[in-house]
Order: C-alpha cells, then structure tokens, then sequence
C-alpha cells in the first residue's frame, strides 16, 4: 500500500504477509525496499490477535495530528485436540510518526474488528473480517471490509472514541 502523499519529498509502500515492510520511491515507478525478509518493520504478537498472521490491510491516511494511520489484518490458529483448526481473521490499527516512517509507535493488543455478525461468521471462507479500504468522512473513519470471503461491508468509528478501542492518535 502506498502512503498517498510524500514524505520529505520520497514516496512510502508498505507491503508483505507474514511481517509488514517497506521501499521508498522518487518517481512511483522504481522501489526500493527498505527491508529484508529477517528485517520487517512489524511481525507478528504472540498472545494477540495477529500471533499467527500479520499484513497490510489498508493505504495508510494521514490523521489529524499528523500520524499516518493504517489497518493491519491479524490471525490466530486454534488447533484442537482432534486435529482441526479455527482460523480468525481480525484487524487493528498501527499508528506511524512520519519523522520515523520505518517503526510503529502504537498498536492495538485487542481486534478493533473482529468476525461478529452472520455474514463475517458464515462464508466461503468463515470467521473473516479483512480491511481493505480506510476513509475518513464528515468527521468518522469508515473501513471497508470483507465478510467472509463472501461479501462486502463497512465498519464505523468515531475519533473521538480513539478509533473504537482505546487508540488514541493524541495522545
């Protein structure tokens, strides 16, 4: 994903699954990767929603006081003694400081989303909530989400309310 505008005049992409990096630009066309496979800015929390998966869910946006706001998608494994596995795909968000846009300086240990309704628990693909799109309209965040692999939806937050779950971007 693509920070929409520059920083001190470079352009920033995040990207990868299973660790989240990055690579600048001068022109939009040639990358640079800014990380190795053994050097991603972000991994995985064990004990947290993303133990076992971590990667970009949305273009990061620049908020207010000026941070760089993106959605993460998460995932645990749950494996049961008779050998099945439950997957949950949940996200959160990461806040960056432009001055430093290669370390995250807040995350969520708790799923700002997570699967709850029928259509997120029901599916191609079940208990999948897998952000992909982030806006901020007439003063609320909307993120726009897959249910499922099946279906199409929006979640809503409020600023005000530090995105939903306790992360406040001022402070």
């Amino acid at each position: 994903m693509i920070v929409p505008q520059q920083i001190d005049g470079t352009w920033w992409m995040y990207f990868g699954e299973g660790g989240i990096y990055w690579a600048t630009s001068d022109d939009l066309i040639h990358w640079t990767p800014g990380t190795t496979d053994d050097s991603p800015m972000y991994l995985p929390t064990p004990g947290t929603f993303d133990e076992a998966l971590v990667e970009i869910g949305t273009s990061p946006v620049l908020t207010d006081d000026g941070l760089l706001l993106m959605l993460t998608n998460g995932a645990t494994r749950e494996v049961h003694e008779d050998g099945t596995v439950d997957v949950d795909y949940r996200c959160g968000p990461i806040l960056i400081d432009p001055a430093a846009p290669t370390t995250v300086m807040a995350r969520l240990q708790e799923p700002w989303l997570r699967p709850q309704t029928y259509e997120d628990t029901h599916g191609l693909i079940s208990n999948v909530t897998f952000v992909e799109g982030l806006v901020k309209f007439r003063g609320k965040w909307f993120a726009y989400y897959g249910q499922s692999d099946t279906t199409l939806a929006v979640a809503v937050a409020d600023p005000a309310d530090g995105f939903g779950v306790g992360l406040r971007a001022d402070g």
